[in-house]
């Protein structure tokens, strides 16, 4: 690149304080950090954004007016931001698999023909290949055509995928058709500053806890199967372990948790739930003190940043087979294992009866998390820029 492009970040959904120190805030401020590029994320506004003054200092954030959205189509804020700065960006950064970022892409192409449009998918392959062979109706069959014209055209330049393909889910249609603008570009994770010697002294220094971190009780998509995991508990002979739930509290969950606790009192000291924790620092130190992370999902999540988290703080890690769970484990069980709900039980109580050792090869699963590091892979990113960009 002659000289450092002009990136803007737009997603769907609204960017929050907490979504800077994600994707949608770590891509645009390392390319600034490590390349200087003039990088700017483009949302209306959702509270206060105190990590731009430390976490991603150098980052811009263009606040849009709220108004309104076409359903199913894009939001207006953010199209009209595209019509009015345009020619001022070099490379549009757009999310997920949703018609917003093919209309935006679209119009960003008709007013800078010389622009650049990344698209990060946020998404399994195997969702997006299933997107395209849902025909049940008109108005789908329209959308995969809107989609499959818009994917093989000129709109996408690049566009990177967060999980390792299964099989050959790279060579059927449709992916075939824009296969050589793919790459495959694992979501990063943050690290609060810490040196290298304070992190491995204190992930080395674990305690018999096992950990959930992320929306507690979330029934959403996806689903976190919490309140089945309450129901398994009391299965369980904890000794001296305990399980910490780590997040906000659905408003559900509390009638939940409450009653739990009514039935079973002699677990109060046993489970436990932290609430909320904002400070990076302090969710740092739960990854460290914890010797297990747990992962109870049944639908697939996009990619759970968490568990790289986590595995980064030297945590064996026990997962269902979502997100990213399969490409960190790797079917070595150093690392963890995959998990389904009906055998979780067993694979618990093995651990809390020491026939599977956790505390051992701490490092080593701080150092599979390398290869997910944004350290990694912010440079491959560039690179793959760089050559469109000659």
């Amino acid at each position: 690149m002659k000289q450092m492009p002009r990136i803007s970040t737009i997603s769907s959904y609204k960017i929050t304080n907490n979504e800077l120190t994600k994707e949608t805030g770590m891509i645009p401020y390392l390319l600034h950090k490590k390349y200087g590029f003039d990088s700017t994320v483009v949302t209306i506004k959702q509270g206060d954004y105190p990590y731009l003054n430390n976490e991603v200092k150098g980052l811009k954030v263009h606040f849009v007016k709220r108004t309104f959205r076409v359903p199913h189509v894009v939001n207006f804020s953010h199209l009209w931001y595209v019509i009015r700065h345009a020619k001022k960006i070099d490379i549009l950064n757009v999310y997920f698999l949703c018609p917003d970022a093919v209309v935006l892409a679209w119009v960003f192409k008709l007013l800078n023909k010389k622009g650049l449009v990344y698209l990060k998918l946020d998404a399994h392959l195997n969702r997006f290949v299933d997107f395209f062979y849902d025909k049940s109706g008109f108005f789908k069959r329209l959308k995969i055509k809107f989609f499959t014209k818009a994917y093989a055209s000129k709109y996408f330049d690049l566009i990177s995928y967060e999980t390792m393909p299964r099989s050959n889910e790279l060579e059927g249609y449709p992916i075939k058709l824009f296969k050589e603008k793919m790459f495959y570009l694992p979501t990063g994770f943050y690290v609060p500053n810490m040196n290298e010697q304070e992190l491995i002294e204190k992930m080395h220094s674990k305690k018999k806890i096992i950990l959930i971190c992320g929306r507690i009780g979330f029934r959403g998509f996806p689903y976190k199967n919490h309140d089945r995991l309450l129901n398994i508990l009391p299965q369980l002979n904890f000794k001296d372990w305990s399980i910490k739930f780590v997040g906000p509290v659905e408003p559900y969950f509390e009638k939940l948790v409450a009653d739990f606790f009514k039935n079973n009192p002699d677990l109060k000291n046993k489970v436990i739930f932290t609430g909320a924790v904002s400070d990076k620092k302090q969710l740092q130190n739960e990854y460290l003190s914890s010797a297990v992370y747990l992962v109870t999902s049944v639908k697939e999540e996009s990619y759970n940043i968490s568990l790289i988290e986590a595995l980064n703080a030297g945590c064996y890690v026990v997962s269902t087979d979502m997100g990213v769970a399969f490409d960190a484990i790797q079917n070595d069980a150093k690392i963890g294992q995959i998990i389904t709900l009906d055998n979780l039980p067993k694979k618990l109580q093995d651990i809390i009866d020491g026939k599977i050792n956790v505390f051992e090869h701490i490092s080593e699963r701080h150092h599979r998390a390398e290869a997910f590091s944004w350290e990694v892979n912010i440079p491959r990113l560039y690179q793959r820029l760089s050559e469109i960009c000659k």
